[in-house]
């Protein structure tokens, strides 16, 4: 979690943080986990977070497109979790 606020501040506040962000692929990363999560309590403020970053990266002009050109496609589970422990 407190990386995901740590990437929140930082796409907020840092315009040449967020398009490093763009470039590195973590946004198609930050789709896929939003993805798996489910409806508890705990996930609810994850997927808050998660949703705040894709936000503010929409509102800076040169990571919009990051935002909007993402395709996903079925991952197996342990890309899933591979991905998961990386956004933490």
């Amino acid at each position: 979690m407190n990386n995901l606020l740590v990437s929140d501040k930082i796409t907020c506040l840092s315009r040449e943080l967020c398009i490093a962000i763009a470039e590195d692929g973590v946004v198609t990363d930050l789709y896929v986990f939003l993805g798996s999560l489910n409806r508890s309590e705990l996930h609810r403020d994850f997927l808050v977070e998660g949703t705040t970053i894709l936000l503010n990266m929409t509102k800076c002009a040169e990571t919009t497109r990051y935002v909007w050109q993402v395709r996903l496609n079925p991952l197996p589970p342990s890309d899933v979790v591979r991905i998961q422990k990386n956004l933490f």
